[in-house]
């Protein structure tokens, strides 16, 4: 028998390599993936590290979050972004950011992917950041304003809590993750920015036009009402027990308060390392907080240490969602007392 021609071995062998390449990319995830975004940017140095990017990440997740990964759900998000492109036009990193961030909304509302300059930019927002100041978090079709920090051009406009943003100057919100839209109310200070908004009991949206200003925002403000100690804390990003422990050593320099509210309407959140210390200042027993994750060392349990800085008095943690405190809710000294959030 006669060996075949090296031009029809080769072509073969080309053959099997490009059928077994498409079986591996229906099997494997990651690869149809990384085919689709390598069909859809402009090739280079920078889309070779955003087409590996893609399997360090959807390892990371399926590894570390906190339940097992949809791997199908995961992927087809990401593809139904990358397929409709023009193929070989797109910016990769900018590709790569709507991709990943489309996968990501499959875990929940708030897994996202910030690349450095992204990162950067949000931590020195913390100092200061031109903008209209509603604390938000994402909603369908919008975005919903948790509350407006005082002062802002927001409050001054009468945004209210509950309030949906549909729209930000010509542009609807819906389906842009949270971190757009906050970048597209966000600009220089003095510039004018139009929001549209749907109000819960409000038959129609309407606009408000509003002029960015400075934003900084005060981490806690306390003040005593009577010889009650209120303490405001507008949220957990930032040195927030740091800053519990030192109101209270102010507010208790000269006389110690019948009773302490913690005020934490508005709060949006942030790191569950300051959420748990601040929970630390307070005197109290049994834990405070228990992470389960899908493996044994991703299981943690936060238990109080005693407190130091604190008065042997009662106190009430009132959240956005809270009712008020009952006529006589001062309870024994160094019980821990809260409502639900």
């Amino acid at each position: 028998m006669r060996s075949l021609p090296v031009s029809i071995r080769t072509a073969a062998a080309a053959c099997l390599l490009l059928a077994g390449s498409a079986v591996l990319a229906a099997d494997d995830p990651v690869a149809s993936l990384q085919a689709a975004y390598a069909g859809a940017v402009t090739p280079g140095p920078q889309a070779d590290l955003h087409r590996d990017l893609f399997a360090t990440v959807f390892q990371r997740v399926q590894r570390a979050y906190a339940r097992d990964l949809d791997a199908a759900a995961f992927t087809a998000a990401a593809l139904k972004v990358l397929e409709p492109l023009p193929a070989g036009a797109g910016e990769p990193a900018e590709v790569f950011g709507k991709a990943m961030n489309a996968a990501l909304r499959t875990l929940d509302p708030y897994s996202r992917y910030l690349d450095a300059r992204t990162h950067g930019s949000e931590r020195d927002a913390s100092a200061g950041f031109g903008g209209v100041g509603p604390e938000l978090e994402g909603s369908e079709g919008a975005v919903r304003v948790v509350a407006p920090m005082p002062g802002t051009p927001a409050a001054r406009a009468g945004v209210l809590a509950g309030d949906l943003i549909v729209q930000v100057d010509n542009e609807r919100l819906a389906g842009l993750p949270l971190p757009d839209a906050m970048a597209r109310m966000r600009g220089q200070p003095g510039t004018p920015v139009s929001l549209t908004i749907r109000r819960p009991g409000v038959s129609e949206e309407f606009t408000v036009a509003l002029t960015r200003d400075t934003i900084r925002r005060q981490l806690l403000q306390w003040s005593m009402q009577d010889d009650v100690l209120v303490l405001r804390l507008s949220s957990f990003t930032g040195p927030a027990s740091s800053a519990i422990r030192q109101a209270v050593a102010d507010a208790t320099a000269s006389a110690t308060p019948r009773a302490v509210v913690l005020d934490l309407r508005g709060n949006p959140g942030g790191l569950l390392t300051e959420a748990v210390q601040t929970a630390d200042a307070f005197p109290g027993q049994g834990e405070i907080v228990t992470l389960r994750g899908r493996m044994a060392s991703r299981q943690r349990t936060g238990m109080p240490m005693p407190p130091s800085c604190w008065p042997a008095c009662p106190w009430w943690c009132s959240s956005t969602s809270a009712p008020p405190p009952p006529p006589n809710w001062w309870p024994p000294p160094c019980r821990r007392t809260a409502a639900p959030a």
